[in-house]
């Protein structure tokens, strides 16, 4: 029993209502990331889209891990990830689910950054920093977020030790991060910190990535 009112769940599919819900939650919750800054070209009405396209991408091919608030009912977390083999946005059937409009949505610089230079900027340091595993052997968290109102009540950490179970034996825990806190919150979940890398905006700036593992709960 969580020693919080919240209980957790593996999510297969989300009520339009909910949908929207943890869009908006999303969107508040990254309101200091960098990374969305860079991905939206700066366009405050992209960012639900954007996390609207992922939650849809990870409902069909990963794993939503939820939190949700007992006397209400309400999403106060929320976790996207994607266990070994899958990784978002790797085929058309998730593009397909509101990425390629998402895209399509972009200013025509935003655009050509998405295509040209964002994966290809990071994959060697991703590479490199989670060897001997990949994204795709590895249980990749591409979003993690709780509403500010339920933050410090524990939820983060119990929708990252949730996972910890399900690696077991044979994989690893691994994310990106973009801020200064959530370094020092990962560092605190004793995850192991392997580095960081430069990765340039659509506006010829650059954002600091940070990559972290943690090994599955037993090895």
């Amino acid at each position: 029993m969580n020693n919080f009112p919240y209980k957790l769940a593996i999510v297969n599919q989300l009520t339009g209502s909910q949908l929207d819900e943890s869009v908006g939650m999303c969107v508040r919750g990254y309101v200091d990331s960098p990374s969305l800054d860079a991905m939206t070209g700066g366009n405050k009405s992209l960012e639900g889209p954007l996390f609207r396209a992922m939650i849809r991408a990870c409902l069909l091919a990963g794993r939503v891990y939820t939190a949700v608030v007992i006397d209400t009912g309400a999403i106060a977390g929320l976790a996207l990830w994607f266990p070994p083999g899958k990784a978002l946005w790797q085929n058309d059937a998730q593009k397909n689910l509101g990425f390629n409009q998402f895209l399509e949505s972009l200013s025509p610089k935003t655009r050509e950054w998405w295509i040209n230079t964002y994966g290809s900027a990071l994959a060697p340091f991703i590479k490199t920093a989670l060897s001997p595993h990949t994204v795709e052997s590895s249980w990749y968290l591409n979003c993690i977020c709780v509403d500010p109102k339920y933050q410090r009540q524990g939820i983060a950490t119990n929708l990252i030790k949730t996972v910890e179970q399900e690696a077991m034996t044979t994989s690893i825990l691994a994310l990106c991060t973009d801020t200064d806190v959530n370094v020092a919150v990962y560092k605190a979940l004793h995850f192991q910190y392997k580095g960081e890398a430069p990765l340039p905006t659509p506006d010829n700036e650059y954002i600091d990535v940070h990559c972290f593992t943690k090994p599955g709960a037993r090895v």
